[in-house]
Formats: C-alpha cells, sequence, structure tokens
C-alpha cells in the first residue's frame, strides 16, 4: 500500500493489555529508549514501561507510608 503525504497506519495485531496514555518526555530520553526497544524487539511504550515500574512503584509505597505516618501521628 503506497500513501503520498501520509504517514502509514500501524498494522493490525494483537492489542497491548496495558492501559496506555500519551506522556510527554524528554527528546533524547526517547530516542535513546527507541534504540532499546528496537535491539529488545519491544514497543517503545513495553520499554519505558518496563524500566520505569519498579522505581515507580517503590516511590509509590514510600508515598503511601508517609501519608500514613501524617494521619497516625
Amino acid at each position: 500500500m503506497t500513501t503520498v503525504g501520509t504517514t502509514m497506519a500501524r498494522p493490525k495485531g494483537k492489542r497491548s493489555e496495558r492501559d496506555d496514555v500519551a506522556v510527554k518526555l524528554d527528546r533524547a530520553v526517547v530516542g535513546k529508549a527507541k534504540a532499546v526497544a528496537t535491539h529488545l524487539g519491544i514497543s517503545v511504550a513495553e520499554c519505558l514501561s518496563d524500566l520505569a515500574k519498579g522505581p515507580v512503584d517503590k516511590a509509590y509505597a514510600q508515598m503511601l507510608r508517609d501519608l500514613e505516618g501524617r494521619q497516625g501521628g
């Protein structure tokens, strides 16, 4: 299929099980993430989600502990 002046649609296939949202990230970080994702054969969304999950889960757990400490205090 040839298109003129437009980008090609993504191929239809298995949809992600994640509930994806759009976010803004530093362009340099996204460029590196694209290279890593390509090397691993995964999507950029999957790559960044996997990399961010641990640190975000840890920070979220700490936030909950902090909030509990303030309420019980």
